[in-house]
């Protein structure tokens, strides 16, 4: 039983015997009742001032304190309010985040009460890539090392951009030129990966770079990570993130057959940003054996390349825009800059209608075209998005080889 339930007797009894044990737990050892019993009977104690007011009851804190003065100012008399005490700080347990709050205010607009509601949050980013690393620690890893393929291009490096692939994103319609599905992106991008890394010269090493949006969303929930505006999709998230590691697999697999080493490096799209990280993590173990692959876990929304004469710098673009491109480049890279002189920059996001190229400032930048077919979004808003796939080849002596596969 709770608060004024009790008879007034049984709550003397137990703050009686709170005085006699000292001790709140030996206590209620002593009547057989929980500690909370005697915190109650406690506070019953101290509203009706049996705890004594120097300085204050027990459980009760000095709300107010008001002063009677005779005529030379001196303090004749004072009188203490006293409230119960406050409970503890508040604070969001692990895992969740503010989602609202009701404020009430006096007045002056002072902070009178507030009430808060919290909910399990998703991990972000940085989560995700701890947790990834953690779990990859003792991991052996899947893939056994192949062998280093020979006649290999002296100083030369590949480089594949992997822009906007939308797995997951899809189109229903009944006219049968316009409906696809995540299958259809899956078999493009397969195809023409293959296809520009089977026809690239055989580099020493290879970058691999996703620059964004390989997948459609990043939740259970098929919407956008920010937004939460509602996506078409024909994947739940578990198919959708297994299709991207196999793609990704595959991708590591034929560049390890052509090249010497092969470098994954992945930055966030404003659709995947959490799921970019489980794609990156997966690679990571799958390739613990084989020491010709690395992969950079990093969590940044931007990453930059360093070697012969380039400095090349990847982004998604949502939020970088092109035109502020070099200036970042210069600024937040100064000594990469300063150390190469050809400065390059890719991104994707946009879905443009054909490539975008912005050449200012000291630097290159290119805007990729999207892999992804125009969806009812695109589609309805007039993008008619080119679509393509391109590997690059730098040597040393500066001479750069495209291979490109463009779609219809």
């Amino acid at each position: 039983m709770h608060g004024n339930s009790l008879p007034d007797e049984e709550f003397q009894r137990r703050y009686d015997a709170f005085l006699q044990y000292g001790s709140a737990v030996k206590a209620a050892e002593a009547l057989g009742l929980t500690k909370d019993a005697i915190f109650r009977a406690k506070k019953w104690a101290a509203r009706r001032g049996l705890t004594g007011t120097d300085p204050v009851m027990d459980g009760f804190r000095i709300a107010k304190v008001s002063n009677a003065l005779d005529e030379s100012g001196n303090v004749t008399k004072s009188y203490i309010q006293q409230k119960p005490e406050l409970g503890p700080e508040y604070d969001l347990e692990n895992g969740f985040k503010r989602r609202a709050s009701t404020t009430q205010v006096d007045g002056d607009g002072r902070i009178i009460q507030a009430w808060y509601k919290d909910a399990k949050g998703e991990p972000d980013a940085q989560d995700v890539a701890k947790i990834m690393r953690d779990a990859l620690d003792g991991f052996k890893g899947i893939a056994r090392p192949k062998p280093k393929p020979k006649k290999l291009l002296k100083d030369s490096t590949f480089f594949l951009p992997i822009s906007d692939l939308h797995i997951g994103a899809c189109y229903r319609s009944n006219d049968p030129d316009l409906c696809w599905g995540s299958q259809d992106t899956l078999n493009d991008a397969r195809s023409a990966i293959e296809e520009i890394i089977e026809g690239s010269p055989k580099s020493q090493k290879a970058i691999i770079q996703g620059l964004g949006d390989i997948c459609d969303f990043d939740s259970i929930d098929p919407v956008t990570p920010k937004s939460k505006h509602v996506l078409e999709t024909d994947m739940a998230y578990g198919e959708m993130l297994e299709a991207a590691q196999d793609l990704m697999h595959f991708t590591m697999d034929l560049a390890l057959r052509r090249f010497g080493k092969v470098h994954l490096s992945m930055v966030r799209g404003n659709h995947d940003p959490v799921t970019t990280q489980a794609i990156k993590s997966y690679i990571k173990g799958a390739y613990l054996k084989e020491p010709r692959v690395t992969v950079d876990l990093s969590d940044d929304m931007h990453v930059v390349h360093e070697f012969y004469d380039y400095m090349i710098f990847c982004t998604h673009t949502d939020e970088t825009k092109l035109p502020a491109i070099p200036g970042f480049m210069a600024s937040a890279y100064r000594e990469a800059w300063g150390r190469r002189r050809i400065h390059l920059a890719y991104g994707g996001h946009t879905h443009g209608a054909k490539s975008e190229i912005f050449d200012k400032a000291g630097a290159v930048c290119e805007i990729l075209p999207a892999m992804i077919r125009a969806n009812r979004y695109t589609r309805g808003h007039g993008y008619d998005s080119f679509r393509g796939l391109k590997g690059i080849t730098f040597t040393k002596d500066g001479r750069v080889k495209e291979n490109k596969v463009v779609f219809q």
